[in-house]
């Protein structure tokens, strides 16, 4: 019984010096972005990036989708993959699309 009064103490203790250590030091729970330059918070937006950012958004669906076709077996598999694999293609179609239609309206 004693022991395990000691014990639950030692553990108290410990948990509170690990969290209070840092607080009482003066750099502990700091938001380290505030001392970020401002230009790295900002998203380019440009009509590239989107691009880029709509691939790899239609990869990682895409590779979701496979994820996901692994746990069928025999038909099934092959149809989840075939429709997978169209709406990977179909996805990129989109992104190229509206990369184009944004570099046509720049251009202009």
């Amino acid at each position: 019984m004693v022991r395990k009064v000691i014990l639950a103490f030692i553990c108290a203790i410990a948990a509170t010096s690990s969290f209070a250590a840092p607080v009482i030091a003066g750099y502990g729970f700091e938001n380290v972005q505030m001392n970020d330059p401002q230009r790295w918070h900002r998203e380019d937006m440009g009509p590239r990036a989107r691009y880029e950012n709509m691939k790899r958004e239609a990869a990682a669906a895409y590779q979701q989708s496979m994820n996901d076709c692994r746990a069928m077996r025999g038909r099934d598999a092959m149809d989840c993959r075939r429709e997978a694999k169209s709406n990977f293609d179909q996805d990129m179609r989109h992104a190229q699309r509206v990369r184009d239609r944004r570099e046509d309206r720049e251009m202009n």
